[in-house]
């Protein structure tokens, strides 16, 4: 009898630990930061990731552009939806708890952190990827600061832009283990912000080819250029930017405008939903 039982016991505690054993598991659901960038081929995709990032639902996947038009608004748009937080932007009367605009915020500095670890690692890609790899990065943030410092502070051209605040510029990669307090960034001017922007996406411009699959090419960053100095009424550099891309015979004009809208096929003659001439 005691045998038997030694031996249940012996059983029962080799079970329990292949038990343990099968159950102590590594997360599939995320990476430990110290193996999840080693390759060209990591940083690569973390660059589609900036770019998943930057076409997020709350950023230019839609409410960025419907925020901007209910906080624009003069009387031409009229809002009757259920949400709260766009009715608040839509009557210029927002409270500290407006989620929108929190979630806006938090969704681009994620899209802009993307983008600073790509830069941080560019020793890690392949020579024959790295300029177009840094453009890409370069272009996504340099855009998303465009944005950011549109919709949360006053336009370029409304006082003293060395003056207002702008947004906090944050050029380095952020990890969760290195907040705190202390590391709290200050609003930097809209000036200094709209200078890394021209700095940013004059760097995309020189660094993206003319042929750079669905993401942005040199021309995108040259278009993006023009607006921003646009907003700066630096017509002359606008127009110059714009020429870049007209001139360059890369894109037409469709003879009909309601055919630059809900168009997804590619064929010969048509237009993809990015509206570019195929």
């Amino acid at each position: 009898m005691k045998l038997i039982t030694k031996i249940l016991t012996i059983g029962l505690v080799v079970s329990i630990a292949s038990c343990a054993d099968n159950l102590d598991v590594s997360p599939v659901d995320n990476v430990n930061a110290d193996d999840a960038l080693n390759t060209s081929a990591d940083v690569e995709a973390l660059v589609v990731g900036a770019y998943d990032a930057l076409g997020d639902g709350d950023l230019l996947g839609g409410n960025m552009q419907r925020d901007s038009e209910l906080l624009g608004d003069d009387g031409d748009v009229f809002w009757d939806g259920t949400f709260v937080a766009p009715g608040e932007i839509w009557t210029k009367d927002m409270q500290i708890t407006n989620d929108q605009a929190e979630t806006t915020w938090l969704d681009a500095y994620r899209a802009i952190n993307t983008c600073n670890l790509v830069l941080a690692n560019l020793d890690l890609v392949v020579d024959a990827k790295k300029e177009t790899v840094e453009g890409d990065a370069k272009f996504v943030r340099g855009l998303m600061y465009f944005e950011l410092v549109r919709l949360y502070a006053k336009t370029y051209t409304d006082g003293n832009p060395s003056a207002n605040p702008g947004v906090p510029l944050i050029l380095t990669p952020t990890s969760t283990g290195s907040l705190s307090e202390s590391k709290n960034v200050t609003r930097a001017s809209v000036e200094e912000v709209y200078q890394q922007v021209l700095s940013d996406l004059g760097d995309a411009e020189a660094l993206l080819p003319k042929e750079n699959g669905f993401f942005a090419n040199t021309y995108v960053a040259s278009a993006i250029l023009s607006r921003v100095y646009l907003m700066q009424n630096n017509y002359a550099e606008a127009a110059a930017a714009a020429n870049k891309v007209i001139e360059s015979g890369y894109y037409s004009l469709l003879n009909d405008y309601a055919d630059n809208f809900n168009k997804t096929s590619a064929g010969p003659g048509s237009t993809t939903s990015s509206g570019r001439s195929q």
